[in-house]
């Protein structure tokens, strides 16, 4: 039965191409396009049921959506920022707390590593009570047994002292 199918198919397929061309097919090409057809058919039907459920949803879709119309560009832009306002405060308000614990964490570095340079100055370091100030004791740089943090050194073109912290360790 089906064989009886495929034949009349066949035929059909044969005649179209030789009415519409006016050129004879062969059997093998006849076949080819007899498969192509089967295989469209397949393909032509499921494109149909999507196109049918894609107009059904649009169509749901346009009921649910409601549209808004406004009177001038003023109100449109007035309704726009409201409904954006707490967002984008929100936005602000995390970008500056950030911005402030960066800048508050970010000196108390900066501060803790100048501070272990003054270590040597801390624990070497001389105070005395003169006329009722406390003030830091240190030594003009000698020949030898000098600790960083006990001496400083005058620099006379620039008028003023320094006092060494630690070994240059950039050499």
């Amino acid at each position: 039965m089906e064989n009886q199918k495929d034949n009349k198919e066949m035929s059909r397929i044969k005649s179209s191409y030789g009415t519409k061309y006016g050129m004879e097919i062969d059997d093998w090409t006849a076949i080819c396009l007899c498969e192509f057809q089967d295989n469209f058919k397949g393909l032509n039907n499921s494109l149909n049921e999507s196109t049918k459920e894609i107009v059904k949803a649009a169509s749901l879709i346009k009921g649910q959506v409601k549209p808004i119309y406004f009177s001038s560009e003023e109100q449109a832009y007035k309704y726009g920022l409201s409904s954006r306002f707490y967002p984008f405060l929100a936005s602000i308000i995390g970008i500056l707390l950030i911005w402030i614990a960066y800048c508050i964490f970010g000196l108390q570095k900066e501060e803790k590593a100048n501070l272990k340079l003054f270590n040597n100055l801390i624990s070497n370091g001389q105070i005395i009570s003169n006329n009722g100030e406390l003030k830091l004791v240190l030594k003009a740089k000698g020949k030898k047994n000098n600790v960083f943090g006990t001496y400083f050194e005058y620099d006379s073109k620039k008028d003023r002292l320094m006092v060494p912290l630690k070994p240059d360790q950039t050499d």
